[in-house]
């Protein structure tokens, strides 16, 4: 519910097991990965190369990187406590958070509610 909140990835059609050819033209580091390439570069555009399978073609798709990941990982977070108590009260009870009582957390909240 929170826009600055999604994937960078999300809506480029990437799946799972996709591999991550290069970065803006350069290949990852196959110890320290794909990070030291994207370091700095949130909110500006760059260009990643993926493969889908070992043998399949390689595309391009133009990504923004975030600039701070904290919203991404709340809503992780908060997503993970929402369905441990769907879980355990077999869809009975649902979980809202309210992160604060600023403007912020208010807004938050009314996108949930």
């Amino acid at each position: 519910s929170d826009p600055r909140a999604r994937s960078p990835l999300a809506g480029h059609g990437l799946r799972e097991g996709d591999e991550l050819v290069a970065v803006a033209g350069r290949a990852p580091d196959p110890v320290r990965g794909p990070a030291p390439l994207l370091a700095g570069n949130g909110g500006a555009t760059v260009e990643l190369a993926v493969r889908r399978g070992p043998d399949g073609p390689v595309r391009r798709v133009a990504v923004t990187p975030l600039t701070d990941e904290r919203p991404i990982r709340y809503q992780d977070w908060l997503a993970r406590r929402r369905a441990l108590v769907r879980e355990f009260s077999d869809g009975l009870c649902g979980y809202l958070h309210i992160p604060d009582l600023g403007g912020s957390g208010w807004a938050q909240f009314n996108r949930d509610l």
